[in-house]
């Protein structure tokens, strides 16, 4: 983009912020806890529309704010599909390699076993 050090340090600063403040906006508006624990997969789906909303319109508004567009054109309109569709990826993998993990971990069966085994000879 040809920015100077301070504008970098805008843009940057901006894409740091964008996501955690569109989660958290989007987080208090559905009224969710902090710990986001037990999410439905429709409050997923919100909270990535909001991170990926977030981060387009921060980002947007800092390059608009460091100096003019190369281009007429909105960064947000790009910026947003691709952060839905990254944050749904990411969302699926974890979601997958949790998923795998549970069902191969032997560690933790074999230590609910002898967790068993302990009660057992204790009684």
């Amino acid at each position: 983009m040809g920015l100077g050090m301070e504008a970098r340090i805008v843009v940057s600063t901006a894409i740091a912020l964008g996501a955690p403040v569109g989660i958290y906006l989007a987080a208090r508006a559905m009224r969710l806890s902090p710990r986001l624990a037990g999410l439905s997969a429709m409050q997923l789906l919100w909270l990535s529309l909001g991170c990926a909303a977030g981060n387009a319109l921060l980002y947007n508004a800092a390059v608009a704010m460091v100096g003019p567009y190369h281009r007429a054109e909105n960064f947000a309109l790009e910026i947003f599909p691709g952060d839905v569709l990254g944050t749904w990826a990411m969302i699926l993998l974890v979601k997958w390699l949790l998923t795998l993990s549970g069902r191969f971990r032997i560690s933790t069966f074999l230590g609910e076993q002898a967790g068993i085994y302990r009660l057992r000879q204790r009684n």
